[in-house]
């Protein structure tokens, strides 16, 4: 049985586990998304992250900056 919100639009449930935002190492599945965003962010590029409540965004970024991190520190070591 389908579940509709107040306004008849069907509510769609998360994939993934409501338990909070991933450690960075346990992010799968969204290196696409990565590449992409890691482009965005390193031109600097105005972006926006959209998703339904739940779907991960805080999760992404959090292996994001994670990944930003660690290529900042490998390029300051290697300089």
């Amino acid at each position: 049985m389908e579940t509709y919100l107040s306004n008849g639009v069907p509510l769609q449930l998360s994939p993934f586990d409501h338990t909070g935002p991933l450690p960075p190492d346990q992010v799968q599945g969204r290196d696409e998304l990565l590449a992409t965003l890691t482009r965005r962010m390193t031109t600097r590029s105005p972006t926006a992250l959209l998703a339904p409540r739940r779907y991960g965004r805080t999760s992404v970024l959090g292996r994001l900056a994670a990944e930003l991190t660690d290529t900042r520190s490998l390029r300051c070591r290697s300089s």
